[in-house]
């Protein structure tokens, strides 16, 4: 089912209007609602995606729900001193120009900013609702239009008030001196399960939350038991057998990527004993490793551990496994690391699976670590090392404005004999999530990566909904 006719609205603003339940002749936000021709059954268009929105709303929600996400990063993790572009970074090297107490000073002006300019937004939309409903401006048919309206419904709009007016409250008066430091927990025997899980959780968090944040932590310590009970060191643990796995290198992939978790949930017990583990790894193995994987869950992991509670063991072994990784870019002509990289010997080469090309995924998707590294290391090279690789897709001629295809040759830029292959599926998905959130890690200042971001959804939503045969679902290819 397409959208027909004569309209000056495109589909993504008619689908907006669809999935709100308007119908053409409505008026919302001061627009009037135009939506397409009648498909032929006899109901209204707003009626027949009624009926088969699921896949519709579903993509939407996908997107929403990666930019609301993204934009509450630093309130997890702590805010990051913006990170300079690749030619500030050299000329002034590991200064990034913030102290530590100016850091916090920043985060407190920053929410109070963020905050604020929310609460102007709803109260301009409130003000907007009392002008329009005035004694004798508008229609009762169009006042009955509007009640319908959630957007602009005066009661919520008072609540949304009163709820940002409060968090803002919370978020100003509330931050500890190390933002990234969780805080103890009153009961040191209380920590694994029991005590009060609001100690550590974020602002804003209801009584309604605590049972669900619980049984988020009974379930992690479940398996991390069996973990540690059966495996420990170990990549993995098979749930059934309880044998071990060591198919991500031995060094005990599971542990490193759960140390950021045990610090959210306040498992100091079990983080001590996983970073004694942390201290005694080796990363001096003649093994061929993931360079995607051995960068998002080992390196990815420890950083993140890092961000959190700084450590020397970690800062240490991060900068070790950082120079190993960074050897993956040797002797490539356009700067894009192999797919597979000896951790001793340096000897890299792509997937023999995949004819010798590289991976939009995997050469995208470790930016944030590497400039996170250079960051805790006043060492510009691995950022500069994957910063360059966003600033060579920038400059390539996409099949689709915005999107890339899976695959391309690391000697001659070429997309290969799949070069018409353009997914957000696997293989390509995290590389247009990098770009967001590499954006918020360097203080939202590098406007170059949000571009290439925008134009990225902009051509997701235009070019990859597509219909099942029989017309009545939409899905995202």
């Amino acid at each position: 089912m397409r959208l027909r006719g004569s309209n000056p609205y495109g589909r993504g603003q008619q689908a907006a209007w669809v999935s709100r339940g308007l119908r053409s002749g409505d008026v919302y936000e001061d627009q009037d609602v135009l939506l397409g021709e009648e498909d032929g059954s006899g109901r209204p268009i707003c009626e027949v995606w009624d009926r088969r929105s699921g896949g519709v709303v579903l993509g939407w929600m996908i997107f929403i729900f990666m930019g609301c996400a993204l934009t509450n990063y630093n309130s997890m993790f702590g805010p990051f001193p913006s990170l300079p572009s690749p030619t500030q970074v050299q000329n002034q090297p590991g200064t990034y120009g913030l102290k530590p107490q100016q850091i916090d000073n920043t985060l407190q002006d920053q929410m109070k900013a963020y905050y604020d300019s929310d609460i102007r937004r709803v109260e301009n939309r409130a003000k907007k609702y009392a002008s329009r409903t005035t004694e004798g401006q508008v229609t009762s048919e169009t006042k009955r239009k509007r009640k319908k309206l959630r957007p602009t419904n005066p009661e919520e709009l008072q609540i949304q008030l009163e709820e940002l007016r409060s968090l803002r409250n919370l978020k100003s008066q509330g931050i500890p001196e190390n933002p990234r430091q969780p805080r103890s927990r009153r009961n040191p025997q209380d920590q694994r399960i029991s005590g009060n899980p609001r100690d550590s959780s974020p602002p804003g968090v209801g009584e309604a939350d605590v049972p669900k944040m619980e049984a988020v932590k009974r379930a992690f310590v479940h398996a991390w038991g069996g973990y540690e009970r059966n495996a420990f060191g170990h990549d993995e643990v098979r749930p059934t057998t309880n044998e071990t796995n060591d198919s991500w290198g031995g060094f005990g992939v599971t542990l490193f990527d759960s140390l950021d978790t045990m610090l959210i949930m306040g498992l100091d017990e079990e983080y001590n004993r996983a970073l004694r583990h942390v201290e005694k790894t080796s990363f001096d193995k003649d093994y061929d490793c993931s360079f995607f994987e051995t960068a998002i869950r080992y390196l990815g992991g420890m950083l993140g551990a890092y961000a959190l509670r700084p450590n020397p063991i970690l800062l240490e072994k991060s900068r070790d496994l950082g120079d190993r990784l960074v050897r993956g870019f040797k002797d490539t002509r356009l700067g894009l690391p192999r797919s597979v990289l000896n951790l001793r010997t340096g000897e890299s080469h792509n997937h023999h699976w995949n004819g010798g090309y590289s991976i939009l995924s995997e050469v995208g998707s470790i930016q944030l670590e590497f400039a996170y590294l250079s960051k805790i290391t006043n060492d510009p090279k691995y950022y500069n090392t994957a910063r360059r690789i966003f600033a060579l897709y920038s400059t390539k001629l996409s099949p689709l404005d915005g999107l890339f295809p899976v695959n391309i040759d690391p000697e001659t830029g070429d997309w290969g004999s799949r070069g018409t292959h353009i997914t957000m599926g696997g293989l390509a998905d995290s590389f247009y999530e990098y770009l967001l959130k590499l954006y918020i890690l360097t203080g939202m200042e590098d406007h170059s990566v949000l571009g290439m971001y925008n134009k990225a959804v902009a051509s997701m939503t235009k070019y990859l909904v597509k219909e099942t045969g029989d017309g009545e679902t939409a899905f995202l290819a």
